[in-house]
């Protein structure tokens, strides 16, 4: 059986309360057309569904190894150290996103970056991680990462690299719970956030899909199997698959509808959503579920290597085509990358001084 995240015994009742009602209390189920990418500076708290993404840390954590696309020694460290065990063999958490149906939004596929209206405005974090309210709450790390927290199990990014500020800004920020009347409020709310991303997880570990990829750890499982298994925990409806460009298992999207009233995310077989993300896997008969081995050894120096040919798609874990940024416009409908196969963003963060289409939201 594949391991579960455990939940503290005193939030239990409420989170999985909210986590599995009942389908009438639920949004009916809508098909989600295809949008323009985030609406940055939304007002939080008006959303129809959520995409719960999680991942395969093994496979992250070889793209951060030195001369991997990413750099984040310290995830790599902890991916093969003792409290890396559970992320090892399981999914862990990438994000929990508020997710728009865009008919509704102006052709918005989801809120980012939102903005409280007489309190903190997100719209600042894109450009200055730094201010407070951007960062998890001092009560947040104390609870989830502490010494061997549960970030350190299931969110190696989240523990050792900068993952969840990012999540906190862009998509917490979104979430109807968030109150920044006084600092003990916005403590408190930002709490059932992290909170409801933990439910989440342990609710969809549970699943055929998290089962699969923990029996199928060092092997191969084939593409249908795969997309079967995910596809049955969100009730037959669409899951977006994430692989490498040589089929190596990286994450998957699932959608779920948002309970009326609360909000919270129902993350149960029959209130799945179909999903328009890109998927990355249409190609791989076969999908490869990396066992974590440590970083490849350095082989000798071969022949120089002929030029790479400049990307033209956007898969996760690699750099998309390069673009121009424009905080005006990253992220927005009117972002160049939207043209890109794949790609949703013109990312911010410069390589070398040079800006790269993204496929991650």
């Amino acid at each position: 059986m594949v391991a579960e995240p455990i939940l503290a015994a005193h939030r239990v009742a409420l989170l999985l309360s909210l986590l599995t009602l009942s389908s009438a209390t639920a949004h009916p189920r809508r098909h989600l057309s295809g949008g323009h990418g985030g609406q940055s500076g939304a007002a939080p708290g008006n959303f129809e569904t959520w995409v719960l993404a999680i991942e395969w840390q093994p496979q992250w954590s070889l793209t951060a190894c030195p001369g991997g696309e990413h750099s984040a020694e310290r995830v790599v460290e902890h991916t093969g150290a003792p409290d890396g065990a559970y992320a090892r063999a399981n999914m862990s958490l990438h994000g929990l996103w508020p997710n728009y149906e865009p008919s509704l939004h102006d052709g918005y596929s989801w809120p980012q970056y939102c903005a409280v209206p007489g309190g903190d405005d997100f719209t600042r974090c894109e450009h200055d991680g730094t201010l407070p309210f951007c960062s998890p709450s001092a009560e947040a790390l104390a609870k989830f990462n502490a010494t061997g927290g549960p970030w350190q199990s299931w969110a190696l990014e989240y523990a050792w690299d900068t993952l969840a500020r990012h999540e906190w800004a862009k998509h917490g920020s979104c979430s109807p719970w968030y109150d920044s009347s006084d600092a003990a409020a916005a403590q408190a709310s930002q709490m059932v956030y992290w909170q409801m991303q933990e439910a989440a997880l342990a609710n969809i570990s549970r699943g055929r899909g998290a089962e699969l990829v923990h029996a199928s750890v060092g092997s191969n499982v084939s593409h249908a199997d795969l997309l079967a298994a995910f596809t049955a925990d969100v009730g037959g409806a669409r899951p977006s698959l994430q692989c490498s460009r040589s089929c190596a298992f990286d994450s998957v999207f699932l959608g779920f509808r948002a309970a009326n009233g609360t909000l919270a995310p129902l993350v149960e077989p029959e209130h799945g959503v179909p999903l328009d993300d890109p998927a990355t896997c249409g190609e791989c008969e076969s999908i490869h579920v990396p066992l974590w081995k440590g970083c490849p050894s350095p082989g000798p120096p071969g022949p120089p290597r002929p030029p790479v040919p400049p990307a033209s798609t956007c898969t996760l874990g690699s750099r998309g085509p390069k673009c121009v940024y424009d905080p005006s416009t990253a992220g927005t409908k009117a972002d160049p990358c939207l043209s890109k196969q794949g790609c949703k963003r013109c990312a911010g963060t410069a390589h070398e001084g040079v800006h790269y289409c993204t496929a991650e939201p």
